[in-house]
C-alpha cells in the first residue's frame, strides 16, 4: 500500500486516491494515484527522472522512426484538409532528435525544433532555444504529454501563445486502472502522467478550446480558428469525424498525399548536379 498521502493532481488539482503500486526501471516500487475529477492517472512526485532519461539514444522505442514517419503522414494529411498556410510559423514542442521537423519543413511546413532536453540532431538549423517570444500558429507535441511531471504547467504555456492548434499523440487512460497496460512503460520510467478524455476535455474547456480524438492524433482547437475553416469552406467537425470513424479512407488519401509529395523530393533531390554519375574521360 502507498505510504505517503494522496497528491492533488497535477492536472487539474483534484484530489487523487491510491490506485497501485508498480516496479519501474527495475528497480524503484512507485506509487500510481488516480485523480476523482479529471479521472487521470498519474505516478507520484516523479524523482527518477534524470535517471530514467540518463542512457543515450532510443532505449526501449524501437518503433520511434517508424512512428514518426507515419506522424509526419498524418498531420501532413490534416494540415492540407484544413488548408493551414505552411508559410506560418509552426512548432514541435519536445521534438528529440527532430526528425518529425526536418521532414514537416521538406513537405512544405515552416516548422522549428523546440526540446528542452535535447539538441535536433536532424534540423539543428531550425532549433529554437527559447520560445518566450513567439506565437506559433500550431504547436505539435507527439507523444511528450506523458512525460511531463507537471503538465499543468506545460499546457498553460501552450494555450497563453494562443495557437489556432495543438496537435498532440498521447495514448487515452481508462477506468479501471490495468497494472498490464503497456502504455505504464515500466522499463523505462518516463511515462508519469496519463490522461483521460475527461481530464483533455476539461484542460481545454479552461482555456476557451475544443478537443477532439481522432484516435493516434488528438487535438485543441481555437474556436474562432473554427469558424475561419468554415469560411473556408472545411467542415472541421465532419474531417475529425472521418478521421476517427472512417481511418481507411482517411489513410488512403494520406498515404496518396505523402507520396505525391515526397516524390516530389526525391525528383528534387536527383536534380542535383553532384548526384548525376560522372563521365569518365577516355584514356
Amino acid at each position: 500500500m502507498s505510504a505517503s498521502p494522496s497528491p492533488a493532481c497535477r492536472l487539474c488539482g483534484g484530489a487523487t486516491r491510491f490506485a497501485l503500486n508498480a516496479m519501474i526501471m527495475g528497480k524503484h516500487n512507485i506509487a500510481y494515484y488516480l485523480c476523482d475529477d479529471c479521472r487521470s492517472l498519474q505516478t507520484e512526485a516523479p524523482y527518477w527522472l534524470e535517471e530514467a532519461y540518463a542512457p543515450r539514444g532510443i532505449g526501449f522505442d524501437g518503433g520511434m522512426a517508424t512512428r514518426t514517419i507515419q506522424i509526419v503522414i498524418d498531420t501532413l494529411a490534416l494540415l492540407y484538409q484544413l488548408k493551414m498556410d505552411g508559410k506560418k510559423l509552426y512548432i514541435d514542442f519536445g521534438g528529440g532528435t527532430g526528425l518529425f521537423t526536418r521532414l514537416m519543413r521538406d513537405h512544405g511546413f515552416n516548422f522549428f525544433h523546440y526540446d528542452k532536453y535535447e539538441q535536433p540532431y536532424f534540423s539543428n538549423p531550425y532549433n529554437l532555444n527559447d520560445l518566450a517570444s513567439f506565437r506559433p500558429h500550431v504547436i505539435t507535441a507527439y507523444e511528450v504529454l506523458e512525460h511531463l511531471p507537471n503538465p499543468a504547467e506545460v499546457l498553460d504555456d501552450f494555450f497563453r501563445r494562443t495557437p489556432e492548434l495543438i496537435l498532440f499523440g498521447t495514448d487515452i487512460f481508462h477506468v479501471p486502472v490495468d497494472p498490464s497496460w503497456p502504455y505504464l512503460a515500466l522499463p523505462s520510467g518516463q511515462h508519469v502522467f496519463f490522461y483521460s478524455e475527461t481530464g483533455l476535455n476539461k484542460i481545454a474547456g479552461r482555456y476557451g478550446y475544443v478537443f477532439r480524438n481522432l484516435g493516434f492524433v488528438k487535438l485543441f482547437a481555437h474556436p474562432q480558428w473554427i469558424l475561419e475553416c468554415t469560411a473556408q469552406g472545411v467542415d472541421f467537425e465532419a474531417l475529425c469525424a472521418l478521421v476517427r470513424h472512417n481511418r481507411p479512407a482517411f489513410d488512403h488519401y494520406a498515404f496518396n498525399l505523402f507520396a505525391q509529395s515526397h516524390a516530389v523530393l526525391t525528383d528534387q533531390m536527383r536534380s542535383r548536379v553532384h548526384e548525376h554519375p560522372k563521365e569518365v574521360s577516355a584514356l
